[in-house]
């Protein structure tokens, strides 16, 4: 089931990305009167396909990882005389940046419409709330208090968990420190030799706190062992069995391991502590493993925002630049050696993800989708000739030298990113198999 779903997000995932990207391209081809020849999602023999009224062939290959559009171009077949003024190369160097960068631009901008799907209407918000700090990380050694409240990360506003991580992400692997401005005190993380052995961006690992739910009580279920215990809305955990908690996760770990067992429980009651005595109700899993069960509603903390169809698209815009800028200094850091190439995915490694994430809410999916998208916008524009950034290139080299560049740099250009593609496309088929059997 696992793997079927990984091939069908999969390929919901390269449907919807290439589509987006091959129609720039064939949209501004078509503004600029060239003609097309075929319009290919996925390579190889096509499994549906038909023909427009301009002579122009549709299909979905069988092989679905991209797509093209074959326009009519001097420099890849014979052209007849008739058909000359619609050819690709006999357009202006502007027209042919057009249109080789409609492709990225209209990745970016399904990017922004998927973050206007993500967000319209009603978002719970989390709050940046450290729920636990671990032993011997950065955290712990910078003093970092469990319980407390981001509010700021090298001096940017912090409003909520989602801010926070995307934040301190920018930092992965940098020679820096982090000042975590919290409720409860500022902090300064030396991170850059830890994550670097590391090579990992999971927060948890390489900064050395977790993100969490306060261990505050909403609610308890009548007569359950809460309820008995005398646990009422708003008391707030400090501690079980004499151990300090700070989120719901330390809590209800207490309450699983202890099932059918007294637990001495320590809550902040409206500024007073009390202690309070729990026993667990036992339950036993499916598997038939024995677990305390208490009846208690947390707070999440969470609050509501409301966007509407208006009031989305700034936040949507917002976020396609944030994820925009955040992946071109992420591929920057590659490229200088400052990131582990382990952490890159290839195509197994997008299925695998694409496959959870079907599993998950669909916004989770959405934000994969959106995110890939920006990668896929820039990863183009890269100056490649195989790629949209080569034929960008060649255009502005035109431009400067008013000549075009020779049929034979065109084909060496070809020949040698061609391998260099594969090569890449290789060593991510490697990294995917590599953390499939690590796992």
């Amino acid at each position: 089931m696992e793997v079927l779903l990984s091939i069908i997000g999969f390929v919901i995932l390269i449907l919807v990305l290439v589509t987006a990207h091959e129609l720039g391209h064939y949209t501004v081809a078509r503004l600029a009167n060239v003609g097309i020849l075929r319009f290919s999602i996925g390579f190889g023999r096509g499994i549906v396909r038909w023909v427009d009224k301009r002579g122009c062939e549709f299909q979905i290959g069988w092989l679905p990882l991209g797509g093209y559009v074959q326009m009519i171009d001097e420099h890849d077949h014979p052209v007849p005389d008739k058909l000359k003024p619609f050819a690709y190369n006999r357009k202006s160097p502007l027209w042919r940046i057009a249109i080789a960068g409609a492709g990225p631009a209209a990745n970016i901008v399904l990017a922004f419409l998927v973050f206007c799907l993500i967000f319209v209407g009603t978002v719970n918000v989390r709050p940046p709330y450290i729920g636990e700090v671990l032993p011997d990380t950065p955290a712990e050694q910078a003093g970092v208090i469990s319980g407390s409240t981001i509010e700021s990360i090298n001096g940017e506003e912090v409003k909520d968990y989602y801010d926070a991580v995307n934040e301190l992400i920018r930092y992965m692997n940098d020679d820096t420190v982090i000042r975590l401005a919290t409720d409860k005190g500022i902090f300064s993380l030396q991170v850059s030799e830890w994550i670097m052995q590391q090579g990992s961006l999971d927060l948890n690992n390489t900064l050395g706190f977790r993100f969490g739910i306060p261990a505050v009580v909403q609610d308890t279920m009548l007569n359950s062992p809460a309820d008995q215990a005398g646990f009422l809305p708003g008391d707030k955990f400090l501690a079980m069995n004499g151990v300090g908690v700070s989120s719901y996760s330390q809590v209800a770990d207490a309450i699983r391991a202890n099932p059918a067992t007294e637990v001495r429980a320590l809550v902040n009651r409206e500024g007073m502590e009390k202690a309070l005595t729990l026993i667990p109700q036992l339950q036993i899993s499916e598997a038939g493993a024995e677990y305390g069960w208490a009846g208690i509603e947390f707070d999440s903390g969470q609050q509501q925002v409301e966007y509407t169809a208006i009031t989305v698209l700034p936040k949507a815009a917002q976020e396609t630049w944030r994820h925009t800028v955040q992946t071109i200094e992420l591929m920057g850091k590659l490229i200088t050696g400052n990131m582990g190439t382990d952490s890159l995915a290839g195509p197994i490694g997008i299925a695998q993800i694409a496959g959870q994430t079907l599993t998950m809410q669909l916004e989770s999916f959405l934000f994969v989708l959106a995110l890939i998208s920006i990668f896929l916008a820039l990863i183009n524009l890269v100056p490649l000739p195989i790629l949209d950034g080569g034929h960008i290139m060649y255009a502005l080299i035109e431009i400067v030298t008013r000549k075009e560049v020779s049929r034979q740099i065109r084909i060496v250009g070809n020949q040698v990113s061609m391998v260099l593609v594969f090569c890449l496309m290789i060593f991510l088929v490697y990294n995917d198999v590599s953390r499939i059997f690590a796992n």
